[in-house]
Parts: structure tokens; C-alpha cells; sequence
């Protein structure tokens, strides 16, 4: 890869990755499916939950030796009181940290592929703040602004979260004029609101500086709302997300350039999550 260009399919997973991907299908296909049947899925929950439980036990029978072993899931291992905790814990992360994350990824790519200007300016602020070889961190992560702005802006265009929902479990609402009774499953459109053209014009379009810290002054600070509208209740994997994902770009922006293969017909599939509705090729090539 390192001496000639290569063509990488850049939405397909590991095997084993397929558990979560068939629950998530289910989830997705109820959304307009009524037929989709509760035993389906329950029992494809049940085949990831065994799954993630082997995973935690194969992990509590070879624990890290040294603290720089020390993985991720230690942690929730280590934190979480109760089993169901961490269970819950996992999955939730899991999901935050692959299935979301993967076609954040993928689209952030395939929009930079489309403006090269983008990937050029991305990459210069990597060679400016990390050089060619410095690891991002917590610290020097922080200078990555433009990065921040292309993270962003992949998730509004993208609308990698269509809806998020919140139940009304204390007392009766009354918003604008209308009564939402206690219980009641509260949903927002996160969509509608991120292609809003009365908040950010021409919508449709990849601009990363709808992002710079000017513009984002001037909006409401619900314009923009891709992990939930609960305030400190929102997905509580928010950090991790942006984390894996300016890890990944840090590296593969500073060492490949990458442009679509011709021919290809990308729209969005709409669900849990907002993914491609084909395969996303690239034509990746290195650096000198």
C-alpha cells in the first residue's frame, strides 16, 4: 500500500462484527416494518449478549499484567456495580464507538473525497500540530480545531442521527399549547433540525466552517444535536466518539491522500444510524 494505489471498501466489518450489525438491522427495519417479529430480535439480542459476555469473561481470565495493557473495557469492568451494568455499559459503548462511529467515519471520508480542498486543509493542520509522526492526545487534541469542524459538519450533513427520544416519566407537559401527558415518548427530529435551510443554508452542502467558533456563537445551542437533546444526559459515549474518530484521521489523513472511484451512486439509508445505501470505494495512495 505503501508504493502504489489501492481500492479499500471502506464500510464492510470484521466477521464477528456481524452480531451487532443483525440486531441493529431488526431495530432498523422496525422503524417502517411492522411485520418485523419481537422473537427475531430478542433472539438476536440474546446471540449479542452471550457474545459480549464471553468477551468480558475471556478478559476477566486474562487480566492486563502491566498498566499499559490496560484497555477500555478494564475500565467499565472495573467501575460498572452489577452485571447488568456492564452489560448495558458495553453494549452502549459499543454501539458509540463502532456502529456510529464506522459510517461516521465512512461519510467523513466520502465528503472529503468530494472537496479535496477539505482534505488538504485537514491535512495541513495535522503536519502543523502533530507533525508526521506525534499520536494524538488529550492535550494536543484540543488544537485540532479544523478537525473538530470536519467531525461535525460529517455528522450534520450526513444526519448520522436522524431522532432522538426521550420519555416524559414525572409529570404532565404543556408545550406550545399542546399537553404531552406523563409517559409519554418525547422525539425530535434531529434531521429536520440539522437541515433546517433557516439555520444552515444550503444545507446539502459539505462546509466544515459552519463549525468555526464565530458561526457557532450565532446559533441557538440546540442547532446542532447529534448526541441528544437531554442535556448531560445525552450519549454518554460523545467523547470516546470524537476520540476514535480524530485517532483514525490524524493517521490516515497524514499518510494517504484518497478520492472516490468513479461511477459510483451514493445516497443515504436512513435508521439508527444513517449509513450509505451502496459500498463506499476509494482509491487511497501514499504520501511521499
Amino acid at each position: 500500500m505503501s508504493e502504489e494505489s489501492d481500492q479499500y471498501n471502506i464500510s464492510n466489518c470484521p466477521t464477528y462484527q456481524r452480531i451487532e450489525f443483525h440486531v441493529m438491522d431488526i431495530l432498523n427495519q422496525s422503524l417502517s416494518d411492522i411485520t418485523s417479529t419481537e422473537t427475531e430480535f430478542n433472539h438476536a439480542l440474546a446471540v449479542w449478549h452471550d457474545f459480549i459476555r464471553d468477551l468480558i469473561q475471556h478478559r476477566r481470565d486474562n487480566p492486563p499484567e502491566v498498566d499499559e495493557d490496560w484497555t477500555f473495557i478494564d475500565n467499565l469492568m472495573k467501575n460498572s456495580t452489577t452485571e447488568k451494568q456492564l452489560l448495558s455499559d458495553v453494549i452502549t459503548y459499543f454501539i458509540a464507538g463502532f456502529h456510529a462511529i464506522t459510517f461516521t467515519l465512512v461519510w467523513a471520508i466520502y465528503y472529503m473525497c468530494k472537496d479535496q480542498s477539505v482534505q488538504a486543509k485537514l491535512h495541513e493542520e495535522l503536519l502543523r500540530v502533530l507533525g508526521q509522526d506525534q499520536n494524538v492526545n488529550h492535550m494536543n487534541k484540543k488544537q485540532l480545531q479544523y478537525m473538530s469542524q470536519v467531525i461535525d459538519e460529517s455528522m450534520r450533513c450526513s444526519l448520522i442521527a436522524p431522532f432522538g427520544a426521550r420519555v416524559n416519566n414525572k409529570i404532565d407537559m404543556t408545550i406550545q399549547g399542546y399537553t404531552i401527558p406523563k409517559g409519554t415518548p418525547v422525539m425530535l427530529a434531529f434531521g429536520v433540525v440539522h437541515h433546517d435551510e433557516k439555520i444552515w443554508p444550503d444545507p446539502e452542502r459539505f462546509d466544515p466552517g459552519r463549525f468555526s467558533l464565530e458561526r457557532c456563537r450565532k446559533r441557538h445551542a440546540l442547532a446542532f444535536t447529534p448526541f441528544g437533546f437531554a442535556g448531560k444526559r445525552k450519549c454518554p459515549a460523545f467523547r470516546l466518539s470524537y476520540a476514535e474518530i480524530t485517532v483514525f484521521l490524524s493517521t490516515f489523513c497524514r499518510k494517504f491522500k484518497f478520492q472516490l472511484v468513479e461511477g459510483q451512486t451514493i445516497d443515504k439509508t436512513y435508521g439508527l444510524i444513517t449509513r450509505p445505501n451502496n459500498d463506499v470505494w476509494i482509491t487511497v495512495t501514499a504520501r511521499e
